[in-house]
């Protein structure tokens, strides 16, 4: 089931999907106990997830981001995806993990 909410706050329940999640939204996941039994997600570590558009596409296709910031703050994770009009569903991309580095 894809989850449409509101642009709001919504914590994370074991086992939930980050595929569902496509809305905007800011999403939290508390604890690694639950990050664990996540499908889709590229972390084991409590985390927040943003969710938001940058707008259609070229012809009918719709693009969005999904952002995960790590708590520890070292690392952020982001993918695409998009949905288009001829698809029944979402595609999604691969994650993409940036790390911090000491400035120097």
């Amino acid at each position: 089931m894809i989850r449409y909410r509101p642009l709001e706050s919504y914590a994370f329940v074991n086992g939930d999907d980050l595929n569902t999640f496509v809305n905007p939204g800011l999403y939290s996941c508390a604890s690694a106990a639950i990050a664990k039994t996540l499908v889709n997600c590229p972390v084991n570590s409590a985390f927040r997830l943003e969710v938001f558009y940058n707008g259609p596409g070229s012809g009918s296709s719709t693009y969005g981001f999904q952002t995960i910031h790590t708590i520890n703050g070292d690392s952020f994770y982001k993918r695409r995806f998009r949905k288009t009009a001829d698809t029944a569903g979402f595609l999604f991309y691969d994650w993409t993990v940036f790390t911090a580095s000491p400035v120097a």
